[in-house]
């Protein structure tokens, strides 16, 4: 990768690089740090893509945010040593650089070796973050860092989960939460503690935070812009006041704002938006669809996620 930057650099003027997706972050850190065009902290920005050193970072921060407990696990045996030493009694487990909500297990007290087995060869190997399991109603919230580590929060979804394909945690849909609700100011307060705390510049980010009986806690955090949508509809929640993707291009590059970050809390407000995902009980390979034109034509229809296609 750093030979590819040389090169894009003798050939071109670089003058940002972009992370448009979570698994490009720590390639796109590398390019921007070896042409000298890096918008953050290398350090900080990489340890986003390390779910227990950013976690473990968050916790040694004192006064820092509110942090579940966590371990650097590999075997079956690892795992079993950190529930003697932790509050893992009910625990989940993911890749620790994973991302989409892929790979992941959860379990309880009463888990075999014959499950962890299984799960382990089904993580593809490597690296794993396990943690104290968190129970409660989970949200996404999503918005922007600027240079001075001021914290904007730009929308914040609740997460509706269903059971499906045997599993127990599959995000059905995601609902807007109005911006004149004490929650959101809650999860917004806790989006800038755990973001200072991380110390992220200019950046955009999308959090996922689960809030029981204790407060909110952290998930995890992405340094990008919010997926499923979620980038797009800043503007349309706003009405158009702000555009997710300009206000992230300017702090990336370092430019002047073309114009003053404003969000229209009124039109926000006014909207019940909600993202809906399609889950699919087969595997099947579709040969022809209906009904798209009609749902395209419903005057409460944004856009297609992924529009449908033979």
């Amino acid at each position: 990768i750093e030979a590819a930057a040389v090169a894009l650099g003798r050939r071109h003027e670089v003058v940002g690089v972009l992370p448009h997706f979570e698994d490009s972050l720590e390639a796109a850190v590398t390019v921007a740090e070896t042409l000298g065009v890096a918008w953050a902290d290398p350090v900080d920005l990489r340890r986003f893509r390390n779910k227990s050193a950013l976690k473990a970072h968050l916790r040694a921060v004192p006064g820092g945010p509110r942090i579940n407990a966590t371990a650097a696990v590999r075997t079956r045996q690892e795992i079993r040593a950190a529930r003697e030493t932790g509050p893992f009694d009910r625990f989940v487990l993911k890749p620790n650089d994973g991302m989409s909500n892929s790979r992941i297990g959860f379990f309880d007290g009463d888990v075999t070796d014959d499950q962890l087995d299984t799960y382990l060869v089904s993580s593809g190997g490597g690296l794993l973050v396990m943690e104290e399991f968190l129970d409660g109603a989970e949200y996404c919230v999503n918005g922007q860092v600027d240079e001075h580590g001021v914290v904007t929060t730009l929308s914040v979804y609740r997460t509706h989960h269903t059971a499906a394909n045997g599993r127990t945690q599959l995000a059905e849909r995601f609902e807007l939460v109005r911006h004149d609700s004490p929650l959101f100011g809650q999860l917004a307060d806790y989006a800038s503690a755990v973001l200072t705390a991380a110390r992220l510049r200019r950046s955009p980010f999308h959090m996922e935070v689960m809030v029981d009986g204790d407060g909110p806690c952290l998930i995890e955090v992405g340094a990008r812009l919010g997926g499923v949508s979620m980038a797009f509809d800043v503007g349309v929640a706003h009405g158009g006041a702000v555009d997710a993707f300009e206000l992230a291009v300017q702090h990336y590059l370092g430019r002047p704002s073309q114009r003053p970050v404003q969000p229209d809390w009124s039109a926000y407000d006014a909207r019940s938006l909600r993202i809906v995902c399609g889950i699919s009980d087969e595997d099947v390979r579709a040969a022809s669809w209906d009904g798209i034109r009609e749902v395209e034509e419903m005057p409460e229809f944004v856009h297609w996620i992924s529009r449908p296609r033979a």
